[in-house]
């Protein structure tokens, strides 16, 4: 949790205000399906619609994704499942997409690099590797999200004190 409050979440807090007026899914499987209902509960606090899906709902949703952002979490970024449902997802041309993982150089941030709209969140938790049950990621997407989220807050505030100033 230190470490992970010690980080920057600008890259985060970009993906998250940009189009912020358009629904977003977050895709991922295993624990880190926990941090995608935390993140869809802070987008929705923010205003706009979030679902947090599996990499299978995705393909079931697959029609929505052109009108819509979707953010992708793992931890490793190196499941099947999570691959595919990327591929799967870049063939919807969605607004924007994202990858959020814990470790650099994944799979899925490979994957995104071919992409002109695909963003890379990546961090090197020091913990290297997680446990079966992911407490480790879990603790990390946790704060990251939650830090974002409030600098989002943060931001918005100060946007709308300007915005009545210029008024």
């Amino acid at each position: 949790i230190k470490w992970a409050l010690n980080q920057s979440v600008v890259e985060l807090v970009e993906f998250m205000d940009h189009n912020s007026k358009i629904p977003l899914f977050i895709v991922g499987s295993g624990g880190s399906l926990s941090a995608c209902y935390l993140a869809a509960n802070l987008y929705q606090k923010y205003g706009t619609i979030a679902k947090a899906i599996t990499p299978l709902e995705l393909y079931y949703y697959k029609e929505s994704l052109r009108d819509a952002k979707v953010l992708f979490i793992s931890a490793g970024g190196k499941n099947t499942d999570i691959l595919f449902a990327f591929n799967l997802a870049i063939e919807q041309e969605p607004k924007s997409i994202a990858v959020f993982c814990m470790k650099l150089d994944s799979p899925l941030a490979k994957m995104t690099k071919k992409y002109s709209n695909g963003i890379i969140l990546e961090y090197d938790i020091p913990s290297k590797k997680d446990g079966f049950l992911a407490t480790n990621s879990l603790a990390a997407y946790f704060t990251l999200l939650c830090k974002a989220f409030n600098e989002l807050s943060h931001y918005n505030q100060i946007m709308s004190v300007e915005d009545k100033f210029q008024l």
